[in-house]
């Protein structure tokens, strides 16, 4: 007569396979939980210094924006006198108003430019002047200079405007000796390479484009 009994030692045998079964399988389970978790993490630090890096280029494009934006013409002027405005390629030179979070007070006579430090660093920088309104000339020279941002490769800039009164508005890499403020101003920034930055092209319209006023 057969035994329908089960063997309690078979019984004993399958539940410490099942039990070693689901460690393994909970080990599998907490090392994919610990991968996926680190990869989070990663992802999240790079997402979070991306968008630090990239936060500082937009504050740079809005110190920028408000400095073209405000460039005054030279009340000192006279006539077809040149403005106080020299624009080239890589620099740019004029009068503005400086932006309340720079701490500065009044018209500024304005120089925007790349500057190359000693271990090979070029940082896009301000350089503010007094600019005394009664002589049209600047006053005590500011020698500090305030980096808008740091670890650029280089930059360009460049104006619309016509040369002459009869002449189409047309791009240019420079802006010198002329009547009036060009119509825009475009500025365009490379990062070097491996830089997680990127810089949209920034284009501000002066507003006050008019001719100088005696």
């Amino acid at each position: 007569m057969s035994n329908d009994r089960l063997d309690p030692a078979n019984d004993a045998g399958f539940g410490f396979l099942e039990l070693i079964i689901s460690l393994v399988l909970l080990s599998l389970l907490s090392l994919t939980l610990t991968w996926s978790l680190r990869i989070g993490i990663q992802t999240w630090d790079k997402v979070t210094k991306d968008q630090d890096a990239q936060a500082d280029v937009y504050f740079a494009q809005n110190a920028l924006r408000l400095f073209l934006s405000s460039a005054r013409v030279d009340p000192n002027a006279q006539g077809t006198m040149p403005l106080k405005f020299e624009g080239a390629a890589d620099n740019l030179v004029l009068i503005a108003r400086m932006p309340e979070q720079f701490g500065y007070g009044g018209d500024y006579q304005v120089a925007i430019k790349a500057r190359r430090r000693e271990g090979g660093q070029t940082d896009l920088v301000i350089l503010p002047s007094v600019y005394d309104p009664r002589t049209g000339e600047r006053a005590t020279p500011n020698r500090s200079e305030t980096v808008l941002l740091s670890n650029i490769k280089a930059l360009v800039f460049r104006y619309l405007g016509a040369p002459t009164e009869i002449q189409s508005p047309e791009w240019s890499l420079g802006w010198n000796d002329r009547t009036k403020l060009p119509v825009l101003i475009s500025l365009d920034i490379t990062f070097p390479d491996g830089s997680n930055r990127f810089w949209p092209t920034l284009l501000v319209a002066p507003r006050i484009s008019g001719a100088l006023v005696p």
